[in-house]
């Protein structure tokens, strides 16, 4: 006779196993700075999905891509055969995302250790909100070097973002995967 589960327990267990958080990388011959941009969204923590869509990289970017793919089981790759451009990526990038939420990361971009929480953290506070928008920073070499926070000043992002007129960059965006689906 097989141990019997309760449903609540089943539910429980689900619900680990399901990442909280989906990081999408586009990438497209970006090897002198994939391999940070993947490592900072590894630091986002053991409930965090990494999607690489790789654009049909002609350097060998793909290369480092999967060797650290084969190292964690957090990063999915997705290797296209022809060049599609950024949007098609993150498209096929959403199609594999498993997160409760998505950040979409150029393979030039990092986050700060503890930033995915801290959005997960704001995100819990207002659970009829589908997106958030946060503060962030640029560098030029590295990460240390970044610049004061830059933040949006609009408060209605949304009409802006349907007007055409971004004031903010699509990393700083943490959204709701179910609202972009």
């Amino acid at each position: 006779m097989t141990p019997s589960v309760s449903p609540e327990r089943a539910i429980v267990f689900d619900v680990m196993a399901h990442p909280r958080l989906s990081i999408i990388v586009a990438n497209f011959n970006k090897s002198a700075f994939v391999e940070a941009t993947l490592r900072s969204a590894l630091a986002q923590g053991d409930d965090t999905q990494i999607v690489v869509v790789d654009d049909a990289s002609t350097d060998d970017s793909l290369s480092i891509i999967r060797r650290m793919a084969e190292n964690d089981p957090r990063i999915v790759v997705v290797a296209l055969a022809e060049n599609r451009g950024q949007s098609f990526c993150e498209n096929r990038g959403l199609e594999r995302a498993e997160g409760d939420y998505v950040i979409y990361l150029d393979s030039d971009d990092a986050l700060a250790p503890g930033c995915g929480a801290r959005r997960l953290e704001i995100a819990a506070r207002d659970p009829d909100a589908d997106m958030w928008i946060f503060p962030m920073s640029t560098f030029t070499t590295v990460p240390e070097e970044a610049t004061p926070a830059w933040t949006p000043r609009d408060t209605d992002h949304l009409r802006r973002v349907l007007a055409h007129r971004l004031d903010w960059q699509l990393m700083q965006t943490l959204w709701r995967t179910s609202f972009l689906r």
